[in-house]
């Protein structure tokens, strides 16, 4: 009887376990593994000719111990290739094994980009500028492009490990009001489609419905624009409204422009008493 008991209690535990794995607190799928870091340090880039097709058999990666190959991206001919050990060193010979082969473009790790113009320093990740009403802005250079990817979220609109390309050094987030996650990988390219730089991972969410959107990129905490959000702190509050009425009351002068944008609520070119009204509703919930 005791050991049947204890079975069942052993056969629970691991059907349990097992669900943990597969799902989030929030009971959500989480995404493949291999795809929420497809720059892992068991891992390697490589571009192939467009032509050409990777495969863990394929002739390039003959005796390399390959556990995966993953296609990020068809043009350019992208593939991400995993060892089945997190090693170094084996990483290296295994680079070096396939750039001798003339469908080769180039491979290379995560941390070995190697720029061609020194105005990329290839120790620093992408840099983020600022942010506008609805996107993410990230610092221009001459000659140099920007891609990413969607590593995971929780929004089921995105397909993971496309490669995608910047418009105006700019990644768009989603105009929806709710509560959700993403995590981008971003890196730079030059005109040739090669990555150069360490790639850059950024995390984008909305804590609670109705507030602001947050970017943190490992070092930096950054609040998306949002109308009444005066003092850029990410929330609507009776701080914001206040700010208003002393300006109107010209007890302190509002001058910065991004206050100015945020202060005029009603998106009548002026900030009044009607804007700092309407920060008292949406604080109210009227």
């Amino acid at each position: 009887m005791f050991k049947k008991g204890l079975g069942i209690i052993l056969t629970l535990t691991m059907v349990f376990s097992l669900m943990a794995i597969s799902f989030s607190s929030e009971g959500e799928v989480k995404p493949d593994p291999f795809m929420q870091d497809p720059y892992a340090k068991d891992s390697f880039i490589i571009q192939l000719k467009d032509s050409v097709v990777l495969a863990k058999d394929s002739k390039i990666l003959e005796g390399i111990d390959v556990k995966e190959v993953r296609n990020l991206s068809e043009s350019p001919n992208l593939y991400v290739v995993y060892l089945q050990k997190e090693n170094e060193q084996d990483v290296i010979n295994a680079i070096e094994k396939v750039k001798n082969y003339p469908e080769v473009i180039f491979a290379q790790t995560n941390n070995s980009y190697q720029p061609l113009d020194p105005v990329v320093d290839p120790l620093n990740p992408p840099k983020i500028i600022g942010t506008t009403e609805d996107s993410i802005v990230f610092e221009s250079l001459e000659g140099y492009t920007y891609s990413y990817i969607v590593l995971q979220s929780s929004l089921s609109d995105y397909e993971y490990a496309q490669v995608n390309k910047m418009t105006d050094n700019k990644i768009k987030i989603p105009s929806t009001d709710i509560k959700y996650f993403i995590d981008y990988k971003i890196w730079l390219e030059d005109g040739t489609g090669t990555m150069f730089g360490n790639p850059l991972t950024l995390h984008v969410y909305r804590e609670n419905a109705g507030e602001a959107v947050f970017v943190y990129d490992g070092a930096h905490k950054y609040a998306i624009k949002m109308k009444a959000d005066v003092n850029n702190d990410g929330y609507i509050r009776l701080d914001d409204a206040m700010v208003v009425f002393n300006h109107v009351s010209a007890k302190t002068l509002i001058s910065d422009e991004q206050q100015v944008w945020a202060a005029d609520v009603n998106r009548d070119g002026k900030v009044s008493l009607l804007d700092a009204m309407g920060i008292f509703k949406t604080v109210a919930g009227k």
